[in-house]
Parts: C-alpha cells; sequence; structure tokens
C-alpha cells in the first residue's frame, strides 16, 4: 500500500462505525447500509496526507461510487460494481443509472 499514492478498495465490509487508520494515508469511505448479521459492499479511498491539498471529494448519494477530483483537471471514479442480482436484498434497479447520472455532473 505504501508504494501507492491512492488507493481504492472495493467490498471492504465496513459499517460506519469501523475507523481505518494507515500512517500517512487520509480514509475516506462509503458503506453500505446493513441488512443482516454480516456486513456487505462498501468503498474505500485512500490517499497519501501530502495529496489533499490536490484532491476535492465529490459529495453524492450514492452508495456504489466514491468520486474525487485531483487538481480539479481528472475525475476520478472509484465505483463498486457488483450490481446485485434482481431478487437479491441488496438489489437495486436505479444502481446504474445512479452511477451514470453522477458521471454526468
Amino acid at each position: 500500500m505504501k508504494k501507492n499514492d491512492i488507493v481504492c478498495l472495493q467490498e471492504t465490509k465496513t459499517d460506519d462505525l469501523d475507523v481505518i487508520e494507515i500512517n500517512g494515508f487520509e480514509i475516506k469511505m462509503k458503506n453500505r447500509a446493513k441488512y443482516g448479521r454480516l456486513n456487505s459492499g462498501g468503498i474505500i479511498l485512500a490517499y497519501k496526507k501530502e495529496l489533499s491539498e490536490f484532491i476535492t471529494l465529490h459529495d453524492t448519494e450514492s452508495k456504489f461510487a466514491i468520486w474525487f477530483e485531483i487538481s480539479t483537471k481528472l475525475l476520478v471514479g472509484a465505483v463498486y460494481m457488483y450490481i446485485p442480482p434482481e431478487n437479491s436484498k441488496y438489489s437495486s434497479r436505479d444502481s446504474l443509472s445512479m452511477v451514470e447520472l453522477e458521471m454526468s455532473y
């Protein structure tokens, strides 16, 4: 991890009570609401603290993506691309549409 400046992780299985600390990194998390006994899904964005002045996070509704800009020139999305089956309790008909809509901002 320390060899990278920016790291995006999926399927983190974190929730809002988790605190992730990695020396020298800023950590941003999007957690999925807990539906059962176990956590599922989730995205983590980690970037070196010296990049903080160059990274701007975009606050969005979607639990499927973390959007951020690098130096106001490059929009990046850490997108959670597992789309749950239609009959799953995690299913969301709007998940792909929401990601597409957020990309157009």
